[in-house]
């Protein structure tokens, strides 16, 4: 080395280091590290991106399953997998029907057939405000 650089052994200002010398090291380290960053970055970047889009497949089979068992739309056995104990335990009565004493049928001819059974002609009597109807 001596013989083909000889201006850095006789200059004392010039400084000459060898190939595979630390500085060598530190660079390979960092962009070696910094390599492995980037890699953890896109890998977790991915997982993130196909988690939502499973998360978002997931409630999407969710609301059809929800959407076809609806009693309004469909007939729902207790045999259909997607269809919540909810729907079984839920009250006869749900918040907007009243109790059978409070209508008084003014007409015992049935106007016709409806989505939810025979439809008659009727009053309310008494007050319909109690802990199962609304307000309004």
């Amino acid at each position: 080395v001596i013989e083909r650089y000889p201006e850095f052994y006789t200059n004392c200002s010039a400084v000459f280091e060898e190939p595979g010398s630390e500085v060598d090291l530190y660079v390979y380290v960092v962009g070696s590290l910094g390599l492995v960053a980037l890699a953890v970055t896109v890998l977790l970047t991915a997982l993130a991106i196909s988690h939502f889009c499973r998360r978002y497949r997931l409630r999407k089979q969710m609301r059809r399953a929800l959407l076809t068992c609806n009693p309004m739309f469909t007939r729902c056995d207790p045999s259909n997998k997607h269809c919540g104990s909810a729907l079984w335990e839920a009250p006869k009565a749900d918040d907007w029907e009243l109790p059978s004493p409070s209508i008084l049928l003014t007409d015992e001819q049935p106007l016709g057939e409806g989505c939810f059974g025979t439809v008659h002609r009727g009053v309310v009597k008494g007050p319909i405000l109690h802990s199962r109807t609304m307000k309004n």
